[in-house]
């Protein structure tokens, strides 16, 4: 369950900063909604991998339900 809760906000997430860079590029002027979903989105992937750095053994029993047999 909590698996596909960190995937489902990894993909909302990406969806965001595609948006952010699609306007970036094409519109020239990404609006201030376009800024702040972009930077929630990195947000939460640098808690996403610092939670994966310092908690390696609590993420695999956590996320990939890996157990030490």
């Amino acid at each position: 369950m909590i698996r596909l809760v960190f995937i489902s906000l990894m993909f909302i997430s990406l969806i965001f900063s595609i948006n952010f860079f699609y306007s970036l590029i094409f519109k020239n002027s990404p609006s201030s909604i376009d800024w702040l979903l972009f930077l929630l989105s990195a947000m939460y992937y640098g808690f996403y991998f610092l939670f994966m750095a310092f908690n390696k053994k609590k993420f695999d029993e956590l996320i990939l339900n890996k157990r030490d047999k």
